[in-house]
């Protein structure tokens, strides 16, 4: 998940256009040299690749298709929208935040919806 800040967004729209870009090319590179990846990958979280091999199966990539989903607006959990509302849900449930955040505020699609 990419995160910016508002002012990020508005000001630097076409940077971050690129930076959203540019992960659909790590997809890619990761696909096509999955051994260099997974030895990439394994460095920046401080494990042996051997290791880090374990964390693979659980690690779903999205590609374009699951991101144009993901911003969908749905009641079910392949939505962002619906599944961040169910964590917040289960968070204040539990007293950890006082109040629900408007999670549809925060998902800014266009970025995501440009590259199809």
């Amino acid at each position: 998940m990419l995160v910016f800040q508002d002012k990020i967004v508005t000001e630097r729209a076409d940077e971050v256009q690129k930076i959203v870009a540019t992960w659909f090319d790590v997809l890619a590179f990761i696909k096509s040299n999955e051994k260099e990846a997974i030895k990439i990958m394994a460095k920046v979280v401080e494990q042996k690749p051997e290791d880090y091999l374990g964390f693979l199966p659980g690690t779903k990539f999205f590609d374009l298709k699951a991101n144009l989903n993901a911003f969908e607006k749905r009641d079910d959990d392949t939505s962002l929208s619906a599944s961040g509302k169910k964590i917040a849900g289960f968070l204040k449930g539990i007293d950890l935040i006082k109040t629900i955040p408007d999670y549809d505020a925060a998902l800014e699609p266009k970025f995501v919806k440009a590259l199809k």
